[in-house]
């Protein structure tokens, strides 16, 4: 695979950054396949990675992929004090657009776990961000709040 190539490449070289980010879009490939368990191991590794190298905004996108892997996996606690330390590192960074993919995130974990109250809660304000920060309905943040308002209606 071309993502394991290129994570030897990076490993080898000691490019600790771009390891970090290998590791994370492979966390994400592998969501995207269904391999959940797979997909949080990875997840784990970027993780470390990330904070070591100090990369704060990936280290936040890293934060949120882990909360919806969690969530998918039914562990909810782990999953909003996840998505919650991802929030505080991605309010701190100012990346409004990965802020507005992780309430989205929070939005259908809560829905997962049967607090329909808070799920539309982490709704509001992905919406309300998303109009402060100008998101495109067709951008990748305005297809997460599209695809959470379908499993909210």
């Amino acid at each position: 695979e071309l993502y394991d190539a290129a994570l030897t490449i990076a490993r080898e070289g000691g490019y600790r950054p771009f390891e970090g980010y290998l590791l994370l879009m492979t966390s994400d490939e592998l969501r995207d396949e269904g391999r959940i368990e797979a997909a949080l191991a990875r997840c784990e590794q970027a993780l470390v990675v990330l904070h070591d190298v100090r990369n704060a905004r990936h280290e936040g996108a890293a934060l949120s992929l882990r909360g919806d892997l969690l969530a998918q996996l039914r562990r909810f606690d782990e999953a909003r004090a996840s998505l919650q330390a991802g929030e505080a590192i991605l309010r701190k960074v100012g990346d409004q657009h990965a802020l507005v993919r992780l309430l989205c995130v929070r939005g259908h974990a809560e829905a997962a776990a049967g607090s329909s109250g808070a799920a539309r809660e982490a709704l509001a304000a992905a919406e309300a961000l998303a109009g402060q920060s100008g998101v495109l309905p067709e951008s990748e943040p305005g297809r997460a709040l599209t695809a959470l308002r379908e499993a909210l209606a």
